[in-house]
């Protein structure tokens, strides 16, 4: 037992991203020993009980269903038998997959039984992975890989009969089968962030490929956060708020995470809010989202009240305890009205879209800011702090360190708040709060939080950045991890099916024979599999650390992402050994009679980070030559032209593959629009930096939000008409790599620098830095509200490669 008593939290397994899953099962023989049973159970925790946990039923019709979405043939289904069975207390959930047949030519059925419908889709997943080799993309268009589904003549058996059955002179009835049990009750998916960067445009096709994707992968618990503000505006306008300072306490739908996440509230990022993208968006999460989850036993977790609220309510109940941070008032937990809220919230919230008892809330909830800003409580002087050792921190005995008071009785109004109209609740807190905490007085607080709380009703998401997690930290059993791979394009399917309960014993043989399934070789390729090796010696490798540092490199980059050596012509043994991965992959391609999507797009992949890297340095010695008090135009025009054909090379490549290209974007964010099928007004979308231009084309819906999804992938915060320079902020945070993007936005930035570089030059003067201010704020306004006229076309028209 460690400084917090594992009985109050329990271990869940957790990915996210953009999106990440974790195959939360243990694989054994039906005839497996005891002793290798046991290797199931590496941490040494305990659950309270792997039944007592609250989940949807859902039905086996609805994986019946998941067999004819992803075969796209109905017919397919009747080669499954699928069948849900009660579940042993004593035991943990599992899957069983088997084939019952005789050598006299029976059909061709195979049978998978499993304890509840999450394991039921678990266990197809798995057959179809590991027995037909099919790669199922959870996203569309390519965006996660691609596909690659060739449908058997004969369905695999899943494990071969013994030689003593082969050779029996009688024919009969033989059942080989295959034995799954899950090693940790939850498999969770998804952050508040990941719904702005990758789900913000999703309607519900693609909705059902991402929820179909990952049920077959184990998921079972995905954070729900669709249409909830919906749910604040009903509830806001209950006190008394006007429409307009709600929507104006909200960021634009390109930015609602940064709304939902608190530390962005009233600061009017792309919006206001159109009423009707609320109503379409709650629409999907009831209608939709939430229905097909339980169908397949999958718990939603939904958003709730967390005590920031919109500074109007300061006037309107003005013996509150409501501290202003800009636009956005902080209630005290302690405060009354906070109660108040969170009961019409939570009301609201059941009613609207029932529940699964799971929510997530987070906060300090003592009237200070977002998790992730600073620490509100105590004002705490670093100089003063004790830094606790680890074996201090992890102690052995759960009443050797005291709770602060004051987490203690703000954590409990917190739970109130879920408990008193769900006396079920189970809370969910992102672990951002304690990311660095390290000392006595934050261990206090957080066990006030802990100590707070019934048993087992808190779970902390482990968002840490160490490799080793927080919870080894403060307790061995307390925490749910979940690994983040932010500023990356898409998770790789390799990431994906090699997560797992137990180390791999070869790794190159296991990615070696991952990659040959998903490029749908039957034969050992040699290229491949030095690919393969010299991936797993490098991006493969990086242990927490897989991000692409450079982004879409640009004017200063930061020195300390580039996989150069100082003298920027060196490259690191890294970047030789993708760039050696790359040459593998060219020359397998050239041995294949055709291409998978998977394969295609790994080649793209390896080679966009090849490219990529190389801007770095280029982008460094460009941004050197024009910060001289003495230009040299020799070299400002050798280091600007070098970085511009470099960006011009990025986006020829990845041109010829669709998972890299602005338009679904775009397309699929002016379809929300006119996908809106509940007759909500689509007249609602205005912004005063588009002005006129939202009701110049057809639908001001489409071309606000096609202005926020520019927005977010550029400037940020939106640009206006005529402004002296691009508005502070995160500039080019969530740049992509993609076809459309590279050309006309950063490498036309790159000629705008030189051309006026060169000017200054030619005049004997240094760089005009204000002059250059101006002149990228005018190209990011132009860009970004260069709206489509009309439909945007979706459709992809990309480049054969020859």
């Amino acid at each position: 037992m460690h400084c917090f008593s594992s009985s109050i939290f329990w271990l869940v397994s957790v990915f996210c991203a953009s999106l990440i899953p974790l195959g939360a099962y243990s694989t054994e023989n039906a005839n497996a020993t005891d002793t290798n049973r046991s290797r199931e159970q590496p941490l040494q925790w305990d659950p309270p009980s792997w039944w007592d946990f609250s989940r949807p039923e859902g039905s086996v019709r609805a994986v019946y269903d998941l067999i004819d979405r992803v075969l796209g043939n109905p017919e397919l289904k009747k080669a499954f038998d699928l069948a849900v069975v009660p579940g042993d207390r004593h035991d943990k959930p599992w899957f069983r997959i088997e084939q019952n047949t005789t050598f006299v030519g029976d059909p061709n059925i195979i049978r998978i039984t499993a304890t509840s419908v999450s394991e039921l889709t678990a266990g197809l997943g798995h057959y179809f992975k590991e027995y037909c080799n099919f790669t199922i993309e959870w996203s569309t268009g390519g965006r996660a890989g691609g596909s690659h589904i060739i449908i058997p003549d004969i369905w695999p058996v899943p494990l071969h009969p013994s030689p003593e059955m082969i050779n029996a002179a009688t024919p009969r009835s033989v059942s080989f089968s295959l034995h799954v049990r899950r090693t940790v009750p939850w498999s969770y998916l998804m952050n508040v962030c990941t719904h702005s960067y990758s789900l913000v445009w999703y309607d519900w096709e693609a909705w059902q490929s991402l929820i179909d994707g990952f049920a077959l992968r184990g998921i079972n618990m995905i954070l729900a956060l669709t249409g909830q503000e919906e749910i604040q505006y009903q509830v806001f306008s209950e006190l008394g708020v006007r429409d307009h300072d709600i929507r104006s306490w909200f960021n634009g739908p390109a930015f609602l995470t940064w709304s939902r996440g608190q530390n962005e509230y009233g600061s009017g990022i792309a919006g206001p809010l159109p009423r009707s993208f609320m109503k379409s968006q709650w629409h999907l999460q009831r209608e939709n989202i939430l229905p097909r989850l339980r169908s397949l036993g999958i718990v939603g977790v939904l958003p709730a009240f967390q005590g920031n609220v919109p500074i109007q309510i300061k006037t309107l109940f003005q013996d509150s305890n409501i501290t202003q941070q800009g636009e956005t008032g902080w209630i005290d937990a302690l405060d009354p009205l906070f109660g108040r809220i969170a009961d019409m919230w939570m009301s609201k919230l059941i009613q609207d879209f029932g529940t699964d008892h799971y929510y997530q809330t987070d906060g300090y909830f003592n009237g200070g800011t977002a998790p992730w800003m600073h620490i509100a409580t105590g004002q705490l002087n670093p100089n003063s702090k004790t830094m606790p050792s680890k074996d201090s921190l992890n102690g052995t005995s759960p009443v050797s360190r005291s709770h602060d008071e004051s987490w203690y009785r703000r954590g409990r109004a917190a739970y109130a708040g879920l408990s008193r109209t769900d006396p079920q609740a189970y809370w969910l807190y992102q672990g951002f709060a304690f990311v660095g905490w390290n000392t006595e007085e934050e261990a206090t607080y957080l066990k006030g939080f802990v100590d707070s709380v019934p048993a087992n009703r808190l779970i902390i998401i482990d968002m840490g950045y160490s490799p080793d997690g927080q919870w080894q930290m403060w307790n061995n059993a307390s925490f749910l991890e979940l690994h983040l791979y932010t500023q990356v394009s898409t998770i790789s399917e390799i990431l994906l099916a090699n997560f797992r309960q137990f180390p791999i014993e070869n790794l190159l043989s296991a990615v070696s024979h991952l990659n040959h399934k998903r490029y749908g070789l039957d034969q050992l390729n040699y290229n491949v599999t030095m690919a393969s090796k010299f991936l797993l010696e490098s991006v493969y490798s990086q242990g927490f650390s897989v991000r692409d540092l450079t982004g879409v490199s640009h004017i200063s980059p930061p020195a300390s992402g580039s996989l150069f050596e100082d003298d920027r012509r060196t490259p690191k043994p890294i970047l030789c050994n993708i760039f050696q991965a790359w040459q593998y992959l060219i020359l397998a391609s050239f041995m294949m009679q055709s291409w998978t999507d998977p394969f295609l797009y790994d080649l793209i992949n390896v080679g966009r980070e090849v490219l990529a890297q190389l801007s770095t340095p280029a982008a460094l010695n460009f941004s050197d030559a024009i910060e001289n008090q003495q230009v040299d135009r020799k070299e400002v025009l050798s280091s600007g032209r070098l970085y511009i054909g470099l960006l011009h090379d990025l986006d020829n490549l990845v041109s010829y593959s669709e998972a890299f290209h602005l338009v679904p974007w775009i397309a699929s964010a002016r379809n929300l629009a006119t996908q809106d099928s509940q007759g909500n007004n689509q007249n609602d979308c205005v912004s005063p930096i588009l002005g006129n231009k939202t009701g110049l084309l057809n639908g001001c819906c489409a071309t606000f939000l096609e202005w926020n999804a520019r927005c977010q992938i550029t400037t940020w915060n939106p640009t206006p008409s005529g402004a002296a320079e691009i508005p502070g902020g995160p500039i080019d945070y969530a740049s992509k790599h993609w076809h459309g993007l590279i050309s006309p936005y950063y490498t036309k930035r790159g000629k705008i620098i030189l051309s006026r570089a060169l000017d200054d030059e030619s005049r004997g003067l240094p760089l005009n830095k204000t002059a250059i201010k101006r002149l990228l704020a005018r190209h990011a306004y132009d860009w970004t509200t260069s709206i489509s006229e009309g439909a945007f076309d979706s459709e992809y028209s990309g480049k054969e490669i020859k």
